[in-house]
This record gives C-alpha cells, structure tokens and sequence, in this order.
C-alpha cells in the first residue's frame, strides 16, 4: 500500500511538475526505486510501475526542454511555463545531448501511441520509446514525401489537360485552315473573343462549342474534355 501510494504521488507530481530540475529529480527517484526493487527481487508489476514513472518523467522533461527552446510567438506549444520560470542550461542539471534527444523525441510521440506502448510492454525502457518515436517520424517522413510526389504529379497532369484543352481550339481550327476571324464571323461575336477562347481566358457556350466542331470537321469532345462539356449543359439549363 505504501508503495501504491508513493506511485501515485510521483505519477501527480510529473502533471504538476513544469521545471526541469525538478522533473529530473523524479527521474532519478524512480530509477533508484527501479534498481531497489530489482536488487529486493519484489514483484515485476512494482518494477513495471518505477519505469513507468522514470519514463513519463522522462517524457515531461522532454516536453519542458521542447517548450524553452522554443521562440517568442511560436505556436503550438508543447506545455505552458509559468511565467519567470528560468532555463538553466544541459550541463548545470547534469543532462547530456543524448538524454535531452531521447527524452524530446519521446515526448513527440503522440500521447496515443505512447500510452499504448506503456500498457502492452512488459519492461518499459527508454531505449524501447525512443524506437517508436524515431519509427513514427521516419513513417511521416516517408508519407510527407509521397504526398508531396503525388501532387507534384496531379499538378502535372492537370497542368498538360489543361493545356491540352487551351490548345485544342487553335490545333483543329488551323488543321481545318480556318482563322479566328471566320470563326468569329460564323459565330456572330468577334475575332479576340475566339482568340480568348483559344487562350482559355473565356469559354464558348455549348452551342458554339458544337458550331466550331462541325466547322473543323471534328467532335465537341476533342475540342474539350467530357465531364467540362456536362458542366456546361448543366449550367445551360
């Protein structure tokens, strides 16, 4: 029961705890606990709990050292820090680049996947949360990238119809040996407005979108693309 109850203490005080010496000194705490116990041969549940609490320590502290190296006016913040809290410097608290890179790399994993791996181990380590941590980044890394490719190619594609549309007016009108001003003859309007089309600044109704595909001996839908025609009937109605 006195166990118990000192576990607790130490799982409240991590929530409460916003300095990083005194975070650390939970850490330390419960590592000590953790090699007692181990030394004392006692139960492995207890074992599993100082571990725990050595890593959510772990895990705050990290959270702490992200949140002072952060800029004024940065968003999306980790933890808030009570105003006039100092940052001592790694070395004046005994904490080594490895340690402040483990423990901020734990405290990115997404408190989802964190509790998770907290509940289904049976030893919980450091070594064993930074591995999660740096296998999620690598993942978001990997799917950063082919989102990036898969739009790259979507704006590629889009880009090449789109021109193709734009230059299908120009391409079968002068395949039929017709210029912008008979078009516009034929179709009451003017010689810029088919120039307009042409450069997809404007687009012809449907109507004309059919005369033009009779006068260039062609299909409405080599001049565009299917589902902009059924727009345009759509709109027409």
């Amino acid at each position: 029961m006195e166990y118990l109850e000192k576990y607790n203490a130490m799982k409240y005080a991590i929530a409460e705890c916003h300095k990083i010496d005194e975070i650390k000194n939970i850490r330390n705490a419960a590592e000590a606990m953790r090699y007692a116990l181990i030394q004392a041969k006692e139960s492995p549940e207890w074992i599993r709990q100082a571990e725990e609490i050595k890593l959510r320590a772990e895990r705050k502290a990290g959270e702490i050292l992200i949140e002072q190296g952060r800029k004024p006016g940065d968003t999306d913040k980790t933890i808030m820090l009570p105003a006039g809290t100092l940052s001592p410097k790694l070395d004046e608290l005994n904490i080594n680049r490895k340690q402040s890179s483990n423990w901020k790399n734990i405290a990115d994993i997404p408190e989802e996947q964190f509790e998770s791996y907290i509940q289904r181990e049976k030893e919980i380590t450091t070594s064993g949360a930074v591995k999660i941590a740096k296998q999620l980044k690598t993942k978001k890394h990997l799917t950063n990238i082919v989102y990036w490719y898969i739009l790259i190619l979507l704006i590629t594609a889009l880009k090449e119809r789109d021109d193709m549309i734009r230059n299908s007016l120009s391409i079968y009108r002068k395949r039929a040996d017709i210029t912008q001003f008979e078009v516009a003859e034929k179709l009451g309007t003017k010689q810029f407005v088919v120039s307009l089309w042409e450069s997809g600044q404007q687009i012809p109704t449907i109507e004309q979108i059919e005369k033009m595909a009779i006068m260039f001996n062609t299909t409405v839908s080599n001049l565009y693309d299917h589902k902009f025609l059924l727009a345009l009937i759509e709109m027409a109605k």
